[in-house]
């Protein structure tokens, strides 16, 4: 009977060690420029040390750590935010959703494969620094063309074609 508990402990030990192990794991795969970024112990949310004195209030803050964490120029997702949304979180427009106008499956699915690739999470499409993790992430993985807005954004800011097919972006000013 002893024996049996001792392996039942023992078993119970091995699933919480692989579990911690894991999860353990997943934060460590947090991937982003530290140079430029930090995120609080124990997550993967990263934000900028510092903001550009133009870059104010926490929907364009959202906006620029999206662009800062994936390579995207700031200017371009913050026009895109701004066609969709007029940079509205709550905005809701024939089931599109929230400051970038996702498609609940686009959201979903962009921040689950965010995630597996750097461990960046977000978890929201209401939440202006989630939304605008998966736009960036989208955008820089070349998932962007959902964008009604993207054929405006295109014409005025001739660095976004420079900009176009490149896995990594360009660096923000």
């Amino acid at each position: 009977m002893t024996a049996v508990l001792l392996l039942a402990s023992l078993a119970s030990r091995s699933i919480d060690n692989a579990a911690a192990s894991t999860h353990a794991a997943q934060l460590q795969k947090c991937v982003f420029n530290q140079s430029v970024l930090s995120t609080p112990a124990n997550s993967c949310r990263p934000h900028a040390i510092r903001y550009p004195s133009k870059v104010r209030g926490s929907v364009k803050r959202a906006i620029y750590d999206g662009a800062l964490t994936f390579g995207v120029p700031y200017t371009t997702l913050l026009l895109i935010a701004k066609c969709e949304s007029r940079l509205n979180i709550w905005a809701a427009n024939s089931g599109h959703l929230g400051l970038f106008q996702f498609a609940a499956p686009t959201f979903s699915g962009g921040a689950k494969s965010m995630r597996k690739m750097t461990g960046v999470v977000a978890k929201t499409v209401w939440g202006a620094r989630d939304s605008s993790y998966v736009a960036g992430f989208l955008f820089a993985t070349g998932g962007d063309e959902a964008w009604t807005c993207l054929s405006q954004v295109r014409a005025p800011n001739s660095h976004f074609l420079a900009f176009q097919g490149r896995p990594h972006g360009e660096a923000l000013p």
